[in-house]
């Protein structure tokens, strides 16, 4: 025990002191360039987003299926439709649509990902990996 309490005293003593942090609320230092933006559909905010994510790959992916050298996927059918809904629910030049889901075929998986054949079908399991299977973006076939 008393072994024990000297290892600790002396590793307590050879400890770096705290670093001492002293702010100054009243000096201004940068200016925040931010806008504060909504994520609903409101029409007397500026910066209304419409944030197109995954739960809903057929909703908010355009391209679910990767291309081939004679053919796309390319399918707005149903982003289409909440965009025009976005758009006659707000007003004013400031509507922000951001599509959050990048298609899963651009990533490395274990397997093939599918996806819901109905738009409405939550899939939680659409987004995986992390690795572009093509790092440089260019994706040729």
């Amino acid at each position: 025990m008393a072994l024990g309490i000297c290892v600790l005293s002396q590793t307590m003593a050879n400890a770096q002191q705290p670093a001492s942090v002293n702010v100054d609320w009243h000096k201004k230092g940068i200016v925040s360039k931010t806008v504060p933006t909504t994520q609903h559909l409101a029409s007397d905010t500026d910066y209304t987003r419409l944030q197109l994510w995954f739960p809903f790959p057929k909703l908010v992916v355009a391209e679910l299926d990767p291309p081939t050298k004679t053919s796309t996927s390319w399918d707005f059918t149903y982003m289409d439709t909440m965009v025009e809904d976005f758009f006659k629910a707000t007003h004013g030049p400031r509507r922000v649509i951001n599509v959050g889901t990048i298609p899963a075929w651009m990533f490395v998986t274990p397997k093939p990902t599918t996806y819901p054949a109905d738009p409405s079908v939550y899939d939680s399991n659409y987004n995986q990996g992390n690795q572009l299977v093509d790092p440089t973006g260019q994706f040729n076939n």
